[in-house]
């Protein structure tokens, strides 16, 4: 007898080896680049906690800050955020010098 309260999806997907190499590649190739980037890069990126973990303040006040001009949009990476060290010594200059 079946449970009824648990249900399990299944797919069937019919792929080449070719179609799932293809696949599979347009899903590693962008997450690579940025890799290749970032590890090539003289760039520092931050993340919101580490943001937050600097001034001392919430990580849901960097997303306030950002909401509200303080900070500039963050780069995304994929479904993460980062602020680079040029960004964030901007901003700071930018507070400081008015």
């Amino acid at each position: 007898m079946e449970n009824s309260s648990y249900t399990e999806k299944k797919f069937l997907v019919h792929l080449t080896e070719e179609e799932f190499k293809e696949l599979i590649k347009k899903q590693i190739t962008p997450l690579m680049e940025i890799f290749i980037e970032k590890e090539n890069s003289t760039m520092k990126l931050y993340s919101r906690q580490e943001i937050s973990d600097f001034f001392k303040i919430d990580a849901q006040t960097v997303s306030e800050w950002v909401k509200f001009g303080v900070l500039p949009e963050p780069i995304k990476f994929g479904k993460r955020k980062y602020f680079t060290q040029e960004q964030i010594e901007s901003e700071i200059n930018k507070r400081l010098n008015k």
